[in-house]
């Protein structure tokens, strides 16, 4: 579920001066690694919840198809974090059962 700030641009680093946790490291204290992941949720798209989204090229992501519709229409996020090179999203409409008894709610 969101895969944090990732990287960020320049303009964020001066705004927010974030305190980071690579997603690579996240992973490893809890005992997987980047290969492991099987799919990406992402609440919205903000950058500071699909920065590391790169990384996992090729992952399906799951995200609500007005929420994707609205960060590719530019100005609400960091473009380059939307549609990156191996970018994978399955759009959603509303409630979603992932798995047996896991759900998404929008």
């Amino acid at each position: 579920f969101d895969t944090g700030i990732g990287a960020g641009d320049p303009g964020a680093e001066a705004h927010y001066r974030p305190r980071r946790r690579p997603l690579e490291g996240a992973l490893a204290a809890a005992g997987a690694a980047l290969e492991d992941v099987a799919v990406v949720v992402n609440c919205h798209l903000h950058f500071d919840h699909i920065g590391g989204n790169p990384l996992l090229a090729g992952v399906p992501v799951l995200v609500q198809e007005a929420e994707l519709a609205t960060a590719r229409r530019g100005g609400y996020t960091i473009d380059a974090l939307v549609d990156f090179p191996g970018a994978r999203y399955e759009e959603l409409s509303g409630e979603a059962e992932l798995w047996p008894g896991v759900w998404i709610v929008p």
